[in-house]
């Protein structure tokens, strides 16, 4: 089944209903800004590519992600508080 991209979108940017994700909870979704991307960022993917770095990362995240993740997330949050983990 194949389903149009411009029916993604408009879903993705649908709100959420009241009360439905945890408070200050960040939408990670598709996005699309209205302001130029700032320079550092710029500057770093640029070097990213210079350094070969050209491929998607792991779905669950490169090692050091899920570590730093890890330290700082309440153990509650295992799915994510456990680096080894996929």
């Amino acid at each position: 089944m194949s389903i149009p991209t411009d029916r993604i979108r408009a879903a993705s940017r649908r709100p959420a209903p009241l009360g439905t994700t945890p408070g200050g909870a960040i939408s990670l979704a598709m996005g699309e800004p209205f302001f130029p991307t700032p320079a550092p960022i710029v500057d770093r993917a640029i070097l990213a590519l210079r350094r070969g770095r050209t491929r998607y990362e792991a779905l669950t995240g490169p090692p050091v992600l899920r570590e730093t993740l890890a330290e700082h997330c309440p153990p509650t949050w295992a799915a994510i508080s456990t680096p080894g983990r996929s």
